[in-house]
């Protein structure tokens, strides 16, 4: 899997080339994981989309799937600290924006549950 492949290209773009791979070569894969962790903790957000799905009480037997999601999401979105295989993310500061059609609905009905 480490074979290289022969190609042909100028003078300049093989210097481009090498010195990207280079460059990705000194890269410490820890610290950009550090990094990473760091910039979602403080610059992150979480997008979802239909959460009025979840808020709306079923007759058709749905009901304990959408209490098991809102009981998973809501430590999520009040601030909690997350396993990911870079290490432990804290969701305190990332921003959680949520959307849905509340027709049926009201958003103050997920924490009622």
């Amino acid at each position: 899997q480490n074979q290289k492949k022969r190609r042909k290209m100028r003078v300049a773009e093989a210097w481009d080339k090498l010195v990207e791979e280079e460059q990705d070569k000194r890269l410490d894969q820890d610290d950009v994981a550090r990094v990473a962790i760091t910039s979602a903790e403080q610059n992150g957000i979480v997008f979802l989309d239909e959460i009025d799905k979840i808020a709306v009480s079923d007759v058709r037997g749905g009901s304990v799937s959408r209490e098991g999601v809102q009981r998973d999401l809501q430590p999520l979105i009040e601030g909690t600290t997350v396993s990911t295989k870079y290490g432990p993310l804290k969701t305190d500061h990332i921003l959680f924006i949520a959307s849905g059609a509340f027709h049926v609905a009201f958003p103050c009905t997920l924490r009622d549950t």
